[in-house]
């Protein structure tokens, strides 16, 4: 499908912002935006991945999630804003005797915390104009709580539930906000999990990849490409009576 066709997908003249936009689902979708005409800006944590992130242009900003004064200075440097995206997240693999109080709190403070107060800061823009667009990316697992990743799991949870309450409330000032829930996406925070993994079961990559497409109904495994659509289509016109509402580009993984 050529993403171009979609003549509910035009952004130019739009003003998007895309965290955790230096890899993977973020910046598959910030090299959309931006190939659809939006003046796109990108926020990371990780300054080398920032700069070296394929985009045509440089609005690239450096930026911690978790810190209130970070993602302050960050917006600062933004004029108007018309779509927040926000994709920045780790993960963790532990059972619940396993998990420490590292991994959780960095699964709160980067997955749920990052997104309320992005979100947040956001939304002192939105409010005063009138209109605006929030995709959170959730996941699967905050759906479906899967074992090992009861951190993660729980953070996106939270995620969903945040945004659903968000819409909500800001439905009346003209905003909407919506989520995405992935499932078995190749990114390299998946390399990493198959790492885990292995470790754990002393199995190869290619047989825990297996199992992935074997629980994934369409019989391979999500590319970030996969998430792009949906994305786009959410934060068109074509989506503006969609809000509160976790989509999920699984594969059939997730049902619910």
């Amino acid at each position: 499908m050529q993403i171009g066709t979609l003549m509910t997908c035009e952004f130019g003249g739009k003003t998007v912002l895309v965290t955790g936009g230096a890899a993977g689902i973020g910046l598959a979708l910030a090299r959309a935006f931006e190939a659809q005409g939006a003046e796109t800006y990108i926020a990371d944590i990780d300054a080398e991945a920032l700069q070296a992130a394929p985009l045509a242009t440089e609005r690239k900003i450096l930026m911690d999630v978790r810190n209130k004064e970070s993602v302050s200075a960050g917006f600062a440097g933004i004029g108007v804003l018309d779509i927040l995206v926000c994709s920045a997240a780790v993960s963790s693999m532990g059972g619940v005797l396993e998990i420490t109080e590292t991994d959780w709190d960095a699964a709160i403070d980067t997955n749920l915390r990052g997104v309320w107060l992005t979100n947040a800061e956001a939304m002192k823009r939105f409010a005063a104009q009138g209109h605006g667009c929030v995709l959170n990316i959730s996941a699967m697992a905050g759906k479906i709580g899967p074992p090992l990743f009861g951190a993660y799991a729980a953070s996106k949870a939270g995620v969903i539930g945040w945004t659903q309450s968000l819409a909500r409330e800001v439905a009346p000032m003209g905003v909407r906000a919506n989520v995405i829930c992935p499932g078995f996406t190749e990114t390299g925070m998946q390399v990493r999990e198959i790492g885990w993994d292995m470790a754990r079961r002393g199995v190869s990559a290619d047989h825990i990849r297996e199992e992935y497409v074997a629980m994934t109904p369409m019989g391979r495994l999500e590319s970030v490409e996969d998430v792009v659509p949906v994305a786009l289509f959410l934060c068109s016109d074509g989506a503006g009576f969609m809000t509160g509402q976790a989509v999920n580009t699984t594969g059939g993984v997730c049902l619910v």
